[in-house]
């Protein structure tokens, strides 16, 4: 073959993958599966960590009802899915400055399989990223997403513009919701206390007994090399004499 062909060819090959790599890629992204990563009788803790009395007050006309340090709780008392909808999704929820030995406040949030149908609630579906990314264009222009986060410029009742973000983790939980001024100064940050662990706490479990297992093992072994020790050297003694 002339090797101005061969060069052709090589570059219409070259598309034509491109091509079909686009349609695949193209293909996945609508067909994207999404998942509740999040189980019955988890817990989540969030506190307030960042407070600014009088850009919150300067925003919002009034006194907040929490300090920095407060806490808010939820768990999850029962999760339904409906077949190719949602899932319904069953909490126990404890305010700022409520007694948590006593009972939370049953809430029941509907949280939507597809993106087109997103709510600002505290759980998403997973994969955290693609939701989002697929989620923004169905949303007013005052939303953007970047990564794990998804933004939203918004006004107070004083007509004082603000930015509210939250960022979640690889299970769809809020991670931090914070609320700045118009120059990205906070107003308030709430942040996530949870311990998250990818495998589960099953998985804390046999990793201490992993640990001590080796432990064990490292003692038998230096203490079966100590009697070696001493066989040797009684074996020494006895060829000597």
């Amino acid at each position: 073959m002339d090797k101005k062909y061969k060069i052709v060819f090589a570059l219409l090959t070259l598309t034509t993958l491109a091509g079909l790599i686009n349609l695949s890629a193209n293909a996945k992204a609508q067909h994207t599966t999404y998942d509740l990563a999040i189980n019955k009788n988890d817990e989540y803790v969030w506190k307030i960590t960042e407070l600014n009395l009088n850009k919150f007050k300067y925003t919002f006309g009034s006194e907040p009802n929490f300090k920095i340090g407060d806490q808010i709780r939820i768990i999850i008392r029962d999760i339904t899915e409906v077949e190719g909808i949602s899932w319904s999704v069953t909490i126990e929820f404890w305010d700022y400055g409520t007694d948590w030995n006593k009972g939370g406040n049953i809430e029941v949030l509907e949280i939507y399989k597809l993106p087109a149908q997103y709510q600002d609630y505290i759980f998403i579906p997973v994969p955290v990223e693609d939701y989002l990314s697929a989620a923004i264009p169905n949303l007013p222009t005052e939303y953007y997403a970047l990564g794990a986060t998804i933004g939203k410029r918004a006004k107070s009742d004083l007509g004082i513009s603000y930015i509210v973000e939250k960022t979640f983790s690889r299970k769809g939980t809020i991670l931090s919701e914070a609320y700045y001024d118009e120059n990205k100064n906070v107003i308030i940050k709430l942040e996530s206390t949870t311990m998250f662990i990818p495998l589960g706490y099953s998985f804390i479990g046999f990793l201490i007994i992993s640990v001590i297992a080796t432990i064990i093992a490292i003692l038998l072994r230096s203490k079966i090399r100590i009697i070696d020790k001493k066989v040797n050297a009684k074996l020494k003694f006895v060829n000597l004499i």
